[in-house]
Parts: structure tokens; C-alpha cells; sequence
């Protein structure tokens, strides 16, 4: 039998991965003009303010703005609506599984954050090489991305979730109904 999870948890880490991804986007804007780049690793990683309004890798942001900022919004609650879900009635076994949940959840809050206030996302973390930029992202956007891969990763090793601690640890058996440990 699965033992409720506790919520304050859940709910504490989300929201400092949300509030670590406000104060790096403050920052952000505090010190940069929007389209400007600061270099870190010539030839591979700059910090550049930009703002996104569309989805992942910019989808959907030809949308009309009040649809668009609508459309994120309630997308968004929707998401993190399921991830609560999961975590509150049907909860990995495995840490790797509720940290994913916490990332997922945490940056979801985040992007949401800006979505509410700007109606966009702020985004700065832009990694090229040679001719090839990927898209930039937030720190937001990396616990979301995280996130999904730790619960992949997780949902691939334990299909059935991990065994009560109790009942498994490092592969002995404990507690046999003859009273001796092997």
C-alpha cells in the first residue's frame, strides 16, 4: 500500500525553483537591455536577454497577444494541475521520480510567473556552436527539461516503482518470516 506523500514538500521545493528562476530573471533585467549579450565561454555560451512569448522553442508565439498570454496561462494551470495530481495520487516510489515532479512543478511556476506578470517569458541562457544556436531558455525552462528526463529515466528503471525500504535494501531481503536475515 502506497503511503500518501507529504505535500509541504512538494510545495516548498516548487516554489524556491520557482523564486531561484525569479531572482536569476531579475537579474537579468536589472542589468541587461533587452538583446543584449554578455559572453561567459566564447564560441558556446553567452547571457542574452530575450523575451519569449511563445511555447517551447518559440512555438505559437505568432498567436495575438491576449490569446497567446490566455492560451500559456491556462495550459500552464492545466500542467501543473496533472503534476499535482501525479504527485498527490499516484507518487513515484523513487526519489529521482518526486524530485522530477518538484523540477517540473517548480519550473512551471516559474514561466507562469512571467506569463501573469509580462505575458511573456524571460529568457537569457543562450548556448551556440558555430552556426548552430539552440533556442534560450531560463533556469524555469532547465528544471522543466530536467524534470521530464529524471521522470523518463525513472518510469524506464522502475516500471513498477521501488520496493518499500523496508522490504529491499541493496538487493537483501529483510524481515523473512523465520526471523533470520540471509
Amino acid at each position: 500500500m502506497r503511503r500518501a506523500p507529504k505535500l509541504i514538500s512538494f510545495f516548498v521545493v516548487s516554489v524556491l525553483l520557482a523564486l531561484a528562476d525569479q531572482v536569476t530573471k531579475l537579474a537579468v533585467v536589472a542589468h541587461f537591455a533587452l538583446g543584449e549579450s554578455l559572453t561567459i565561454i566564447p564560441g558556446f555560451f553567452n547571457l542574452t536577454y530575450y523575451r519569449n512569448r511563445g511555447g517551447a522553442f518559440g512555438m505559437l508565439a505568432g498567436l495575438p497577444p491576449i490569446w497567446g498570454r490566455l492560451f500559456f496561462i491556462v495550459v500552464t494551470l492545466a500542467a501543473l494541475g496533472f503534476v499535482f495530481y501525479l504527485y498527490r495520487f499516484n507518487p513515484p516510489q523513487t526519489r529521482w521520480g518526486r524530485a522530477a515532479l518538484y523540477m517540473i512543478s517548480g519550473g512551471g511556476l516559474g514561466n507562469l510567473v512571467d506569463r501573469v506578470a509580462y505575458g511573456e517569458v524571460i529568457d537569457f541562457v543562450l548556448i551556440y556552436f558555430r552556426g548552430f544556436f539552440w533556442p534560450a531558455f531560463n533556469l524555469a525552462d532547465s528544471c522543466i527539461t530536467v524534470g521530464v528526463a529524471f521522470l523518463a529515466v525513472d518510469l524506464f528503471r522502475n516500471p513498477q516503482g521501488e520496493p518499500p525500504g523496508d522490504e529491499l535494501i541493496g538487493g537483501l531481503v529483510r524481515g523473512s518470516s523465520d526471523g533470520h536475515t540471509p
